[in-house]
């Protein structure tokens, strides 16, 4: 009976000590997850992350379960599996307490924002500003007004892809004008870069004139005089703007801009695409026809 007892106890003490172990190793694993998300790596070790997800999910600590199952989004996300993303964000969020004094209200607000990314990227709108606003509400408790700003910047994306240009104009001004009140004042200017060929289309030059002088004011967008290669897209809408007011010699060389070596292959249609209306609003109609079929051409590929 003695002996049986001593087993017991010997046994319920072994598991204890596996229960650490296996605890430490996956801390480890998020950890080491964690890190790689961090430096924008693709997160390595699905598997080992959805065990650790499978061990907090039998533990109390509602922080470390959203964590473990927000690190598994994240996970399947860089795989290409957003499904299985999205469901792991959804468990994340399901884990949460949010009535707890410690409840990680900036890591809730990951979940949604990653959530509304993937929704955008499978166009998704409404879902999209759901999970934007809840990452608002919950950058809000966590003090992160940049967050919670920059959900309302995102959510003009929604209104975008449902065609109502006139919400996503007004979104971005609006997200804007808040950057600039709360001191984010190169948000405040890039912001205003997405809704310049909007307020061409809509002849409102005076507008658009004013988006560019803010947004070529940004830091982040010119190098020695230069748009960044990632920017160059913006020579497409201040080519719009030049050929909206009559100044088609300047529209002619933001466009050809986009043809000079390096443009990916968006910022390359674009080009041709401003040609194409450069040359049907002077009336050359052999080099109209030229660049619609290199637009047509570029668009295939």
């Amino acid at each position: 009976m003695k002996r049986n007892k001593f087993y017991i106890i010997l046994m319920g003490a072994a598991g204890l000590m596996l229960g650490c172990t296996n605890g430490k190793q996956y801390e480890q694993v998020l950890d080491r997850a964690q890190e790689q998300n961090q430096n924008w790596d693709s997160i390595t070790g699905i598997d080992s992350i959805q065990m650790a997800a499978d061990y907090y999910d039998r533990r109390d600590n509602s922080n470390n379960k959203v964590r473990a199952h927000y690190i598994l989004g994240c996970a399947y996300r860089d795989a290409g599996e957003a499904p299985n993303a999205l469901e792991a964000y959804q468990h994340a969020a399901e884990s949460a307490d949010t009535t707890s004094a410690d409840c990680d209200y900036g890591l809730l607000m990951r979940v949604h924002a990653q959530s509304a990314m993937l929704f955008k990227y499978q166009l998704l709108p409404y879902e999209m500003l759901d999970e934007l606003k809840a990452q608002r509400h919950y950058a809000l408790l966590a003090g992160d007004d940049k967050n919670a700003l920059t959900a309302i910047e995102r959510s003009a994306d929604a209104y975008y892809m449902l065609a109502e240009k006139d919400s996503f104009v007004n979104i971005q001004q609006r997200a804007s004008d808040l950057y600039e009140r709360y001191g984010f004042h190169e948000e405040a200017n890039l912001a205003l870069g997405p809704i310049i060929a909007e307020l061409v289309e809509k002849g409102d030059t005076a507008e658009a004139r004013r988006c560019i002088q803010r947004y070529e004011g940004s830091k982040s967008v010119f190098k020695d005089g230069e748009l960044l290669p990632h920017k160059a897209i913006h020579y497409y809408f201040k080519g719009r703007y030049c050929l909206a007011v009559g100044k088609t010699d300047s529209a002619e060389i933001y466009f050809r801009k986009l043809l000079l070596p390096g443009p990916n292959a968006s910022q390359l249609e674009a080009g041709y695409r401003g040609l194409f209306l450069l040359y049907w609003h002077e009336e050359k109609w052999d080099s109209m026809a030229k660049y619609s079929n290199l637009q047509y051409e570029q668009s295939l590929q």
